[in-house]
């Protein structure tokens, strides 16, 4: 590097660069982004067996409802068949369907005719030959809404959420980066000590985002949950390598060197602590790779791709922007607003008895509440607050009643069997509806007798298909007994079957994340152990340190529990990696510039010294990442990423608090541990 930096090495490493950001861009535009959660289950989960057998056997129909306010029977089979001739519409069920209306509706069942005509408001269910995951369905749903224009209409769906999801992810990563960067702009210049500084910074940075964006194409696709909290994050995750960087650099510029010579010995004395830094964030995001529900590993690949870049960035381009920029940022130097907590070394020395049984209290109370945390683990999708889409189910909602389907698939030709499943079944007073072959047709009649079209939505090659109507959906512990109780009925005819739908996959996703959560806090605790233990060749150090940021993660979860706040596991589950990974870099900032200074000084003063170039990085560091976290929580419309970034934000703040407070401590309580004591140690103490 320090030829670089003397030579035209510098123009080749600019041109490099500025080849990668090109290519970048250009890719960023083909990253295909997924909306469908259940994709990252286990393929041996029976939601995703049953998603590829219901595929085979049946096709994917995404299905929709449509209801047409004030609206005569004659008007509605017409409208039906208009609705029936749009592409991608494969059949519109409606009550002459399932009754004879051809003498009107005055002979037809009150409980069948509430099911489809109701205060002269017709509701059709729509069968799409699309998923509902498709981006065609988009065009097939306004195809509807132009056809039925003439009258009031509202639809329900999952198509309708998952199209609404879209429209939402679509602009929440530019919505989020426009709130997140004038405010980090503010925090950089409050903590700096240049005002061109928050520029070099976010050019930095900016490089490592686009690669990160860019690089996103060669993955089989993006989950929209990655995709808005990627940029964000990676910003906050890797504040922490420019400003270990840049600060290194303004201290050799203070000792009169040469703005090249002070980069390189910047870099070289940086490196360690950078290293280590990148290191650690890593290695948390290693433990979501391992999680069997792969929305884990979605979001570790791509924010571990982009801890790489940013660290590249620093190490490659900002020390040549250093360079470049030097006399600027030399002209542009003002006071530090920043003040040191140095002062306050005496009071830590004097507390180091007292803090650490302070921070075992802290630890266990919060360990304690944390466990007493309650959890959802559904995957629901984005919704606005009031919006078209949830408005218009509560409108057809207050007309005909809720519908949350479920398909059931068994084995096929066991019809006395779906017989006494479908009357047991019944009898839940959640199952509001079933359909099925043996509700549609008299069992008695042998359906080898049966039109073709009749049997295709029921009778597959090997397996029956069943749809069930339930009365709730929304997660709880009464939907868990739901689905247990028809698990139970349906194992008491059949050793093997497959539900389908959103109650019984978010059942799915809860097995599935609960095993993962060990694995996580196994993974991350143990391979960042290891890593500061290489890197500070101590046991100790990684054991002390560890301790203050596992502390910060109980607190967080302890906060959410007295909040009475309903945490998503999946969120807990990243943020606890993502918290111990990340703002341990704080830790090991302290940790480091203590040992270094301790080489020649007392632990007093080197204490002092180490907090002096210490609290200005730790502060704006956890400032940055905790208000990315706040953001994305307070704006995003999508659950996931509110709970990501609420948690986030909130651990941040609290980590670097408690390496503040407790960790000065700590070392100064350990120093004749962690200090072989040396001649110059001992007359330094003599000198005292």
């Amino acid at each position: 590097m320090k030829r670089v930096l003397k030579g035209r090495g510098k123009f080749g490493v600019l041109a490099i660069t500025l080849v990668l950001i090109g290519l970048s861009i250009v890719g960023m535009i083909n990253v295909k982004t997924n909306y469908d959660m259940t994709e990252y289950l286990p393929e041996d989960s029976n939601t995703s067996q049953g998603i590829e057998i219901l595929k085979e056997e049946f096709g994917m129909y995404a299905t929709i409802q449509v209801m047409i306010e004030d609206i005569s029977v004659n008007d509605a089979v017409f409208l039906k068949h208009q609705i029936q001739q749009l592409n991608h519409v494969n059949q519109v069920v409606w009550l002459d369907d399932v009754a004879n209306i051809s003498e009107g509706i005055n002979g037809v069942e009150p409980s069948l005719l509430m099911k489809y005509y109701h205060n002269n408001h017709a509701l059709f269910t729509v069968l799409l030959d699309i998923d509902d995951y498709s981006v065609e369905i988009d065009q097939a749903i306004d195809d509807i809404e132009t056809v039925t224009s003439e009258y009031q209409v509202s639809i329900r769906g999952n198509a309708l959420n998952n199209r609404e999801s879209r429209t939402i992810a679509e602009g929440e990563v530019l919505k989020i980066l426009l709130l997140i960067l004038p405010i980090c702009i503010l925090l950089i210049l409050v903590a700096s000590k240049s005002w061109v500084e928050p520029i070099i910074i976010l050019l930095v940075l900016g490089v490592g985002i686009i690669v990160n964006m860019g690089t996103n194409a060669l993955l089989p696709n993006v989950s929209f949950i990655t995709m808005t909290l990627a940029m964000a994050l990676q910003l906050a995750l890797s504040m922490d390598y420019s400003l270990f960087m840049i600060h290194r650099f303004y201290e050799e510029m203070d000792d009169g060197l040469t703005p090249s010579k002070a980069a390189h010995i910047a870099l070289r004395k940086a490196l360690p602590s950078i290293s280590a830094s990148a290191l650690t964030t890593i290695m948390g995001f290693v433990a979501l790779l391992f999680m069997k529900y792969r929305i884990g590993f979605d979001i570790g690949i791509v924010l571990s791709k982009g801890i790489v870049f940013s660290y590249l960035s620093v190490i490659f381009f900002m020390p040549i922007l250093l360079v470049w920029l030097a006399p600027l940022l030399q002209k542009t130097r003002h006071r530090d607003w920043i003040p040191s907590i140095g002062k306050l070394t005496k009071y830590f020395h004097k507390a180091r008895w007292i803090l650490p049984v302070v921070l075992v209290v802290i630890a266990s109370l919060s360990m304690i509440y944390a466990n007493k945390a309650s959890y959802l683990y559904g995957s629901k999708t984005a919704t606005i607050e009031g919006g078209v889409v949830q408005v218009q189910a509560q409108n057809i909602e207050e007309v005909f009643g809720v519908h949350y389907p479920v398909v059931l698939l068994i084995p096929n030709n066991q019809i006395a069997s779906e017989q006494i499943i479908v009357g047991q079944l019944y009898a839940l007073d959640e199952v509001l509806g079933i359909e099925a072959l043996v509700t549609v047709v008299d069992p008695s009649i042998p359906r080898e007798w049966l039109p073709e079209e009749v049997k295709r939505p029921f009778v597959g090659i090997e397996y029956a298909r069943m749809v069930l109507y339930l009365s709730m959906e929304e997660e709880s512990e009464e939907m868990y007994e739901l689905v247990d109780s028809i698990k139970s009925i349906i194992e008491s005819q059949y050793e093997t079957y497959y539900l389908v739908g959103v109650s019984t996959s978010t059942v799915d996703i809860k097995h599935t994340v609960t095993n993962d959560s060990i694995l996580v806090m196994i993974i991350s605790i143990g391979a960042i152990f290891l890593v500061i233990m290489l890197i500070f060749k101590s046991f100790l150090i990684p054991t002390l340190l560890i301790a203050v940021i596992q502390t910060s993660i109980w607190m967080n979860m302890a906060i959410a529990y007295m909040q009475n706040v309903q945490v998503m596991y999946i969120g807990y589950l990243v943020v606890m990696a993502l918290q111990l990974g990340a703002t341990i870099d704080y830790a090991v900032l302290l940790s480091n510039r203590y040992l270094e200074m301790r080489k020649t000084k007392h632990k007093l003063d080197a204490m002092k010294s180490a907090l002096k170039r210490s609290t200005h990085p730790i502060i704006l560091s956890a400032a940055v990442l905790s208000v990315a976290g706040f953001t994305e929580g307070i704006f995003s419309d999508i659950q996931a990423v509110q709970q990501i970034g609420l948690l986030l934000g909130r651990g941040a703040l609290l980590s670097g608090a408690m390496v503040l407070l407790f960790l000065p401590s700590l070392l100064l309580l350990f120093d004749q541990i962690l200090i072989k004591r040396s001649t110059i140690d001992n007359g330094i103490e003599r000198n005292r």
